[in-house]
């Protein structure tokens, strides 16, 4: 073996050889590349999706729970008032109730607001 071969074999085993690329080679990295960016592109909006679904299935979830509680305080509140009211006097009459209701809801502006 002569020495240009061993040292051409010696820079092959220690990785110091170099790559040369032509336009055709250059072309499939290119492509390959691009495949993989578009692969890349095609999970990134799929996860996003599916980030956006689990968002939107728990802020459903968390709703229901919300409307659950609103609905039970004011079930409780009407419970509280309907004995409160049955304890005044004045506010027995059904009358004078209905009288009294429609002042607050007209002072609160209430009344017009569904009314309209």
């Amino acid at each position: 073996m002569s020495e240009k071969e061993r040292t051409d074999q010696a820079d092959s085993v220690s990785g110091d050889s170099r790559v040369t690329l032509n336009e055709q080679d250059i072309k499939r990295i290119g492509e390959a590349v691009s495949r993989h960016l578009k692969a890349e592109s095609h999970l990134s909006e799929k996860m996003t999706d599916e980030i956006n679904r689990f968002d939107q299935d728990l802020k459903l979830h968390h709703k229901v729970i919300y409307g659950a509680l609103v609905f039970l305080g004011v079930v409780l509140i009407w419970y509280g008032v309907w004995d409160i009211v049955g304890v005044i006097p004045i506010l027995k009459n059904p009358y004078v109730a209905a009288m009294t209701g429609i002042i607050i809801l007209a002072l609160t502006g209430t009344f017009y607001k569904k009314l309209s």
